[in-house]
């Protein structure tokens, strides 16, 4: 494909799809970065192996549950950081720092190694109860502190 022929959303002819967002638009240029990255991969550069996820917070999921209370607790902080969200160990191997919510008991402390073994920097944000995790990541919220040790 014609480096030309690379557009970014807005520059489609009768383009009617919404914008994403502030959050993909504050000090990036996502398409001058793809850009400069494709010459430089012609041009013979090593690929850059980097995580494409910069923040990932992992909630547990078991059988038929799932971390709904941890969830509902954690919407101030992921309001005001918006990290990506979910309940894949697998999903958040692709990320540069991981958020655990809650206990071993829901996301396993093997989970927990597997993402360290996979580079990631991992912190586990768990209260003694879910009143004690909520009122952490809200104080977090408040204070504008994504992290407690990372």
């Amino acid at each position: 494909i014609p480096l030309d022929n690379v557009m970014g959303h807005k520059e489609y002819p009768n383009n009617v799809t919404s914008c994403p967002g502030q959050q993909w638009l504050v000090d990036q240029r996502w398409k001058e970065k793809l850009i400069a990255r494709i010459q430089a991969l012609q041009a013979g550069a090593t690929p850059i192996t980097e995580k494409p996820i910069d923040h990932y917070v992992l909630f547990w999921q078991h059988d038929d549950s799932w971390a709904q209370q941890d969830w509902l607790g954690a919407i101030n902080y992921i309001a005001r950081f918006r990290p990506t969200t979910g309940f894949s160990v697998d999903d958040a191997t692709n990320a540069r720092r991981v958020t655990i919510i809650g206990g071993v008991a829901g996301v396993s402390q093997q989970a927990e190694d597997q993402l360290r073994a996979a580079g990631c920097l991992v912190e586990r944000i768990a209260g003694e109860d879910y009143e004690a995790t909520k009122a952490l990541l809200d104080q977090m919220a408040e204070s504008g502190r994504r992290f407690l040790n990372l």
